[in-house]
């Protein structure tokens, strides 16, 4: 006799997010022709100056003009993948940008990043510490992304209670490059 068991964990979270928004497999993907100005512009690279491993805070509205460039160390590989973000392909040795956006009870946001010179990877997790989830993947019950592709790509968050999330952009095997990250809520 040959008994089969199926058992639903969530580990405790709150959240949901998709990222199926029907452009492609990885949500909105819909190709962004390279424009030579935002590749060649000198986007902000200044070192990570927020808490711990952030390059700053998002509110709802905000849109982010930034480079990886001058960017942290905190993100790899091990930490997207323990972290279930994404099953990555590639090594995450790129620098990267952290930031904070502490969302509100009951809230929808959707977090977009337009890549518009070279491939970035994108991940969105829940992490209500001050101090950087590097270290702790194994701790964070809820993580959306996809790895390096460009163009634009939106990720659809939703959570119920109050939270903080850090919204990481990597890049993979020594990637530098500028990018867009924009916030809005419903």
């Amino acid at each position: 006799m040959l008994w089969l068991m199926l058992v639903a964990c969530d580990g405790g979270t709150d959240a949901k997010s998709t990222n199926d928004s029907g452009g492609g497999p990885s949500g909105d993907d819909t190709a962004s022709s390279s424009s030579s100005e935002d590749c060649n512009e000198s986007w902000d690279s200044s070192a990570p100056s927020g808490a711990s491993c952030t390059s700053g805070e998002l509110q709802c509205g905000d849109v982010v003009e930034a480079s990886t460039a001058g960017g942290g160390s905190d993100g790899d590989t091990t930490l997207y993948e323990s972290a279930y973000c994404f099953v990555p392909d590639h090594d995450h040795d790129g620098p990267d940008r952290f930031y904070v956006f502490d969302a509100a009870e009951d809230s929808t946001f959707q977090v977009t990043l337009e890549r518009p010179c070279e491939p970035l990877s994108l991940a969105v997790m829940r992490w209500d510490d001050a101090e950087c989830p590097v270290g702790n993947a194994h701790n964070i019950g809820v993580c959306d992304g996809s790895e390096a592709t460009t163009g634009s790509e939106t990720l659809d968050m939703y959570t119920v209670n109050a939270a903080r999330y850090y919204v990481a952009i990597d890049g993979q095997g020594g990637v530098e490059s500028n990018f867009r990250l924009s916030i809005t809520c419903d």
